[in-house]
């Protein structure tokens, strides 16, 4: 669309959309009725339902999101413009790989919540995903370095299939670990903590292809990044073996 009527007319397109379903949305949750309010039950042992393990596991998904999130938001932001400006794909290209990824990225949350719900182990499934999306980010960087296209279409499947696929593996854990009356404020920290990193991890890594390093500096440093999730992942599943 910017290639037709400019980046201010796509730009204006998308608003409009927006718009559209924002309406279309608040009218159909006026129209829908709510679920009735199931009876509440005398709260026994609260003290031990929401005791440190809790909380650990809140504040460690949070970190978790934090820092997934800023590789996540890193890639999705500058993947059109490295591919563009580094690989000199069209403008159409240059945002197919942005949808491809974020279409990848849906149905990894589909695969990813359907292998939860049949009981996988979330630290060990936030673990494999940890270090595919190091094995995307990695990708990325070469395809930088040997100027190679289908290295990046592999990063960009990488990508969407893992790192975009975590937030619902966060979630689910959350469903199984943190008891119904905390869950709430529970999700809504560790969706507040991937937000902060969809926030820093784009400046960070404007900051970075603005340097000298360009695009491999910024490549390698969402490769660090990922890593940090592998550690964390590590721990967790050894945490659980203990």
């Amino acid at each position: 669309m910017a290639a037709w009527i400019g980046w201010r007319g796509a730009s204006l397109v998308g608003a409009i959309l927006a718009a559209v379903l924002g309406v279309l949305t608040v009218r159909l949750i006026n129209a829908t009725a709510l679920l009735p309010v199931p009876a509440s039950k005398p709260r026994k042992n609260t003290a031990t339902t929401t005791g440190p393990s809790t909380r650990f596991i809140v504040i460690t998904l949070t970190a978790f999101g934090f820092i997934n999130g800023m590789g996540v938001q890193a890639t999705n932001v500058y993947l059109p413009l490295f591919a563009v400006r580094e690989l000199h794909f069209s403008l159409l290209l240059g945002g197919l790989t942005a949808a491809v990824a974020g279409a990848f990225g849906v149905a990894a949350r589909i695969g990813w919540g359907a292998l939860m719900s049949k009981g996988v182990s979330a630290p060990k499934l936030l673990l494999t995903l940890a270090l595919l999306a190091t094995s995307g980010a990695l990708t990325f960087w070469q395809a930088q370095v040997q100027h190679s296209a289908p290295l990046l279409w592999l990063a960009v499947l990488l990508h969407g299939a893992a790192a975009l696929g975590v937030s619902v593996v966060l979630m689910a854990a959350l469903l199984r670990a943190v008891p119904a009356a905390s869950l709430g404020s529970s999700t809504g920290i560790v969706s507040a903590g991937q937000f902060a990193g969809f926030t820093f991890g784009p400046l960070a890594m404007g900051a970075l292809i603005s340097s000298p390093g360009g695009f491999t500096t910024g490549w390698l440093a969402v490769t660090g990044v990922y890593l940090c999730c592998v550690g964390l992942g590590l721990y967790l599943v050894l945490r659980k073996r203990s």
